[in-house]
């Protein structure tokens, strides 16, 4: 970008369209924090919806009795998230903190969706992915949390911690191999044996 070529991005325009968490998602969303990169006009819509789903997800109704495994399906992609968002951020990775954060935003639609979560395991789910979004949209955050009832600032909420025994995989793919090639994929226990594993390949 110049200004003498005149295709300078007035900032003060965006944050007066789509607002400032808008704005300072997407530029952190779409480039490399080392290289910056071009403005992409389209590119911001992407942001808008992920906030506006967030806007919808974190006000809408839960029923008040959930089912175990869709809850402890859903917290362990909420702590897989404490993790990807936890390490973007400390490795000033800010553009794979908000994917991940888009990510979790996709499960929680689906658990929305679905209806099989019940109100504590929600409210828990967003009480943490609030305080993940509070770096890179921290009005929005703020808001979210002053409706949800919670006291105090957002910003002055521990961060949240992870628990890799949450954050674990029940089961994970199996390869198959025959003769050094691909026969196919088995779904086999986390904590499986080596034993137990060949035994599944056989």
């Amino acid at each position: 970008m110049s200004k003498s070529r005149g295709n300078v991005v007035n900032p003060d325009e965006l944050v007066a369209e789509y607002g400032a968490d808008t704005v300072r998602a997407y530029l952190m969303f779409a480039f490399d924090f080392m290289k910056g990169g071009p403005w992409d006009s389209q590119g911001i819509q992407g942001v808008v919806r992920w906030l506006n789903d967030m806007w919808e997800i974190v006000q809408a109704s839960t029923s008040e009795a959930g089912d175990p495994a869709a809850e402890r399906a859903l917290e362990r992609r909420v702590y897989q998230a404490i993790e990807r968002v936890t390490y973007s951020l400390e490795a000033f990775s800010f553009n794979t903190a908000v994917a991940a954060l888009m990510g979790l935003r996709n499960d929680l639609k689906t658990a929305v969706r679905e209806g099989k979560i019940g109100t504590a395991a929600f409210r828990d789910a967003i009480h943490i992915v609030l305080r993940l979004m509070a770096p890179i949209t921290p009005h929005i955050a703020e808001e979210l949390w002053a409706k949800l009832g919670w006291p105090f600032s957002i910003h002055t909420q521990p961060w949240p911690e992870y628990d890799a025994a949450k954050a674990a995989e029940e089961v994970v793919p199996l390869v198959v191999m025959v003769n050094g090639r691909v026969r196919g994929h088995v779904e086999v226990a986390a904590d499986i044996s080596e034993d137990g594993a060949q035994g599944r390949r056989a």
